[in-house]
């Protein structure tokens, strides 16, 4: 159950299972209920690009006190059980979350579906044509397009024997170029744990297969609530794309969480759950999406 028990709320009831996808594809998922009952809708929650339970300790302690949680495991993860790292792109792993969406026997308009970075771009991709519609789907940084530097996508085709020697610097040039360790600590400490638990195979083959994807056609498609949350503090998420994500879904509301400490705290259930309860913001005639300051959280 990797690290999952300490990350949930006291006397939840935890199980995990593999569910097959697609022919030699098995996914890892876990299933959290909380120790009373719930008014609030469960929540798919599918975490970001390779990350672990741990990045999400605070939210998840939250979230598993107040709603049942299915987490998801994508492709890329090192749980994932695929054979020769078949297709890690997002419209398969898009099509992964069709047939567990299907599988689970979710209910429409009874269930949240939330992902982080990649994995909010999966759910970007797989929103055209869910088998059953979620109440909401909340998006937290998701990604417009992946552009790697040139470096990484070297390493990815042919240095991947190396990737344990160039963890140090592959750390240092994150904190030194990429990510404003002032204002955004734990943006560091996620992708330090990430780098670390990663499957150096399946990242490789991720930052491959993702390369060529964009989110921006068909975007106007989507007519599903959707609640958008940005970092304006994060340089490794585009902020300027997650606001024109939200300006160009039909139904959206977008709300700045400024940093990753705070979209990967318990302040974020509040918002979800709360967002979840009731009709989102439309669009208004300009075409933006509305913005909203996060609500306060008991």
């Amino acid at each position: 159950m990797l690290d999952l028990p300490s990350c949930c709320a006291p006397g939840v009831h935890l199980s995990s299972e593999y569910v097959e996808t697609a022919p030699g594809v098995q996914l890892y998922v876990a299933r959290i209920r909380p120790a009373l009952e719930s008014r609030h809708p469960p929540v798919v929650l599918l975490p970001g690009l390779a990350s672990i339970p741990h990045n999400f300790r605070g939210t998840l302690l939250e979230m598993t006190r107040h709603t049942e949680v299915l987490w998801l495991e994508t492709r890329e993860k090192s749980s994932s059980r695929i054979q020769d790292v078949k297709d890690v792109s997002i419209p398969a792993m898009a099509q992964d979350l069709r047939v567990f969406v299907e599988k689970a026997g979710l209910p429409d308009d009874g269930y949240v579906l939330m992902g982080y970075s990649l994995s909010a771009s999966v759910i970007l991709e797989a929103s055209r044509s869910l088998p059953r519609r979620p109440r909401l789907v909340a998006l937290a940084e998701p990604n417009a397009t992946f552009d790697f530097p040139p470096w990484a996508l070297l390493l990815a085709r042919y240095a991947v024997p190396l990737y344990r020697p160039l963890l140090p610097f592959l750390k240092w040039y994150m904190r030194t170029f990429v990510i404003r360790v002032a204002d955004d600590r734990e943006m560091y400490a996620i992708y330090c744990n990430i780098l670390d638990a990663a499957d150096p195979r399946k990242i490789a083959a991720v930052v491959r297969a993702v390369k060529p994807w964009s989110a921006w056609a068909g975007l106007d498609d989507i007519d599903l609530p959707v609640l958008v949350l940005g970092t304006s503090k994060d340089r490794l998420h585009r902020y300027e794309d997650t606001l024109r994500i939200a300006a160009s879904l039909r139904h959206s509301t977008f709300i700045d969480m400024e940093t990753n400490d705070r979209t990967h705290s318990g302040e974020v259930v509040g918002v979800v759950l709360e967002a979840s309860a009731g009709p989102l913001a439309r669009l208004d005639p300009s075409g933006r999406a509305r913005v909203r300051s996060p609500p306060v959280w008991p």
